[in-house]
């Protein structure tokens, strides 16, 4: 027997991830702090929902936030490493 959705339970709980990734789209200097963290905390939900009740729509979803959320975790880590390599030479 399938539990219920989180979608309908704990719709506070997706209003986070959807608040940052707002933030960061209102608010570019942010961007790169705050999309990483909204997906995976969107990818995590996704993935505990599809668990949790067998929701074809979270089965396919929660993976695509968290390879997007790697994807945003490399791009930021990209741009650490560069600017820190041309900081690094005299």
């Amino acid at each position: 027997m399938s539990q219920p959705d989180w979608i309908k339970n704990r719709l506070i709980v997706w209003l986070f991830p959807l608040s940052l990734a707002l933030s960061g789209l209102f608010l570019p200097p942010w961007r790169p702090a705050v999309w990483p963290l909204a997906l995976f905390w969107a990818g995590g939900l996704c993935l505990g929902n599809a668990l949790r009740c067998g929701r074809v729509h979270c089965t396919f979803t929660g993976p695509l936030y968290l390879l997007t959320g790697l994807a945003a975790l490399a791009k930021v880590l990209a741009r650490i490493i560069h600017e820190y390599d041309t900081t690094a030479q005299p």
